[in-house]
């Protein structure tokens, strides 16, 4: 049974690490301004903007993947048992079938959810809405990956892609999750999954322009929290989440 003590604990410890990876959103416009600066030194016949777009991953991608590895230390936890006791090809092959089910899943809940509220959104903009409408769901990372696909070659395409993704399984199922599992399996993945939803709203232009990314959150983060409940290791979900965006961003 949990004691006050430790509900208190688990809840200041979701609390800490919620509030330390909304303030690491501002470090993704430092590594744009830092990529804008460096993206000029590369091939003219490459769109600047584009070679800004992909530095501007990978930095990001590289400074989240470093919080996430500070604060799973910090917190305690080794690395390596984020794979759990078992690392197999049968694991990769579950990942990528979990990623193709989840990108359907998540595509029709996000196309029901903006036929929804597209009549609110146009009552609240009138005819800009429009253009919002026609942009919604290709912005933010999304463009970034489809960048990376494009100029960089396939298996350094997928690893730029793998780096903020891996961030994200490592701090909401290897930390948040995990601080939460002392309070049971509904607190532990709606909690875990509730932070993930809340963060894909940070940086969006709007609340409608994160609907599409809030959609695929609630669908990713309640299969990959109980998945990781029943079975804590990380490798299937890695995989499941990078084939869940190469179909967003294809």
């Amino acid at each position: 049974m949990n004691t006050p003590e430790l509900t208190w604990l688990t809840a200041a410890a979701a609390v800490i690490f919620a509030t330390v990876y909304v303030q690491y959103k501002p470090g993704a416009r430092l590594a744009l301004r830092f990529a804008r600066a460096l993206a000029p030194r590369f091939a003219h016949s490459v769109p600047t903007a584009q070679v800004t777009s992909v530095l501007a991953l990978i930095f990001s991608g590289s400074s989240g993947l470093i919080l996430a590895v500070v604060m799973i230390l910090a917190a305690g936890t080794p690395l390596l048992g984020l794979l759990g006791d078992h690392v197999g090809i049968e694991l990769v092959f579950l990942g990528i079938g979990l990623g193709v089910a989840e990108a359907a899943v998540s595509l029709l809940l996000a196309s029901s959810a903006m036929a929804a509220t597209i009549p609110l959104r146009f009552a609240q903009l009138g005819r800009d809405a429009t253009f919002e409408l026609s942009i919604v769901g290709r912005g933010g990372w999304i463009r970034s990956y489809s960048h990376a696909l494009d100029l960089l070659p396939i298996p350094a395409a997928l690893a730029v892609i793998l780096l903020p993704l891996a961030a994200e399984e490592m701090l909401f199922r290897g930390m948040a999750l995990t601080f939460l599992r002392p309070n049971g399996p509904i607190v532990a993945i709606v909690g875990s999954t509730f932070l993930f939803i809340a963060v894909q709203f940070t940086g969006m232009p709007s609340w409608f322009s994160a609907l599409p990314a809030a959609c695929g959150a609630v669908v990713v983060g309640l299969v990959h929290g109980y998945l990781f409940w029943s079975v804590p290791t990380i490798l299937p979900l890695l995989v499941a989440h990078l084939v869940y965006f190469l179909f967003v961003a294809l």
